[in-house]
């Protein structure tokens, strides 16, 4: 004759809902301090210190430092060294051999240092590298290749 394990049994029952009156064990907003020096950095290092608290309480007070910058200070930004091109197709319709746009999501700058960023003409449908997008920015340093087209308030600068 088979018999339940009541141990194991209750190992497994979800316990019924109880409404508590007591007060959450919420842990305090840490103080904001001076680190850096810079206002809006010390301000991201406390934002990150909250969101560490792992305390949802404190959701509301991450959400209201973040909309206050309004202009942040930093800048997405990519550096590419040393770019070599490698078995360039042929696209199908006419396409930037390379593309960069900022999606008007905020300022983007990419930075070639070197290398060699030329199209293969004889792809005809491979069209000049276009830079697009308000604050948008591409860098070629030292690098071969055409100068790009710039567009939608993209832009381009080669040094070198």
């Amino acid at each position: 004759m088979r018999t339940d394990n009541t141990e194991h049994k209750a190992l497994f029952t979800i316990p019924t809902a109880a409404h508590i009156t007591a007060p959450a064990n919420i842990k305090p907003l840490p103080e904001q301090r001076k680190i850096t020096g810079h206002k809006q950095t010390d301000a991201y290092l406390w934002v990150l210190e909250v969101i560490r608290l792992n305390e949802p309480a404190h959701l509301d007070a991450v959400e209201e430092a973040l909309s206050s910058f309004a202009n942040p200070s930093f800048v997405r930004s990519l550096t590419v060294n040393g770019y070599l091109p490698i078995d360039q197709q042929a696209a199908a319709g006419p396409t930037p051999i390379y593309s960069v746009d900022s999606g008007g999501v905020g300022s983007l700058k990419v930075t070639f240092i070197g290398g060699d960023l030329s199209r293969d003409t004889t792809k005809t449908n491979n069209t000049a590298p276009v830079v697009s997008g308000a604050n948008a920015k591409v860098v070629v340093i030292n690098a071969g290749g055409e100068d790009w087209v710039a567009a939608s308030g993209g832009e381009f600068i080669r040094l070198g």
